[in-house]
């Protein structure tokens, strides 16, 4: 069953105004409560994680102000926004509150970490949402393990939202690969991919991954590999998702790029009930689907789905479903020399 959910967005968490001598000691005693026996730092991370998902809540009132323009940086003093005491302040009202916005689920993370002798950062950037690809601020966290720093996203981890906040885990967000966290994170800092230098802004836009939940199912690979191409009414192009198990149980269709138009639709005229029956009585077809891509071939080898497409008029580009919900990946179309061209 797919689920129409709300990204857990939005970097602040709201309380009193701090202060900079804010004791710590209470957030030092949690983290030693919840690391209680545990001597290895991955087991202690383990149980950070596992609390903090379990015990904070996303705060969708907040996320509901902040969606109606209020100002939720008006409580605080931002010139220690960087500072230790800051963070702890911001973690102390979280634990306290047992509620937060992604800011504080990652301050929270950081200070239990680091009180528990893990080394820990809050990465602040920017995130694709799962119903569109339109980015919005967030935040998250990055440890360090055995001298080596991995990403863990503990807001998107702890469940989604509706018009409630609804807990459930996802794992798929703790310790993260970081080539498939940055399919929808961009750090404001380049080093916080964990990546070579071309994994930057440039190829996160170009990234025609819509929705993460093609990635958590399985795909491995695709092709074409940038989100802008150019693709001509006429001419055949190939298409091509590989997963890592076989792709024959999986409902994969491939259509135009927007909305579905019929002859009708596009005589930019009000359809009323009246026009609608004169045009039906006239030609039935006025009401058909305008066929804007012919799907020439489709084959499956192995774990490898295939198809050849030719566009039948110029088009704004393309979008793959996979077991319906929200497109898995969308393209652009482009006459530009730029895009890339599909054969």
């Amino acid at each position: 069953m797919h689920r129409y959910v709300i990204v857990l967005f939005f970097l602040v968490t709201v309380g009193p105004a701090f202060s900079q001598n804010t004791n710590s000691s209470s957030l030092k005693l949690l983290s030693s409560r919840i690391t209680r026996g545990l001597s290895e730092p991955r087991k202690k991370l383990d149980a950070i994680f596992y609390w903090v998902t379990d015990n904070i809540e996303y705060d969708v009132a907040i996320y509901s102000k902040w969606l109606s323009g209020h100002n939720m940086y008006e409580d605080f003093d931002l010139n220690y926004r960087d500072s230790i005491e800051y963070n702890e302040a911001v973690a102390n009202i979280v634990a306290n509150r047992k509620k937060a916005v992604c800011d504080g689920y990652a301050r929270l993370f950081k200070s239990l970490c680091n009180h528990a002798g893990i080394p820990c950062e809050v990465v602040n950037g920017m995130a694709k949402g799962v119903i569109n690809d339109e980015l919005q601020p967030h935040a998250w966290n990055a440890v360090r393990l055995s001298g080596k720093w991995y990403l863990i996203d503990p807001t998107w981890a702890s469940g989604h939202v509706t018009d409630t906040f609804t807990k459930e885990l996802d794992m798929f967000y703790y310790l993260t690969p970081p080539e498939k966290m940055f399919l929808n994170h961009l750090p404001d800092e380049q080093k916080w991919t964990l990546l070579d230098k071309s994994f930057n802004a440039e190829r996160f836009s170009q990234s025609p991954i819509a929705n993460i939940e093609v990635i958590k199912n399985g795909l491995i690979d695709y092709y074409p590999k940038t989100k802008t191409i150019m693709l001509r009414p006429g001419e055949s192009a190939t298409v091509w998702l590989l997963f890592d198990k076989s792709p024959s149980d999986l409902d994969i269709e491939i259509s135009a790029k927007g909305w579905p138009e019929t002859r009708a639709s596009r005589l930019n005229i009000e359809l009323t009930e009246k026009v609608r029956d004169s045009l039906y009585g006239i030609d039935p077809d006025y009401f058909k689907e305008i066929e804007k891509i012919q799907i020439v071939s489709k084959k499956v080898i192995q774990n490898k789905v295939e198809f050849v497409i030719k566009p039948l008029t110029d088009i704004k580009g393309i979008q793959i479903h996979v077991d319906y919900g929200f497109p898995a990946l969308m393209y652009e179309t482009t006459t530009a020399k730029k895009g890339v061209i599909i054969h």
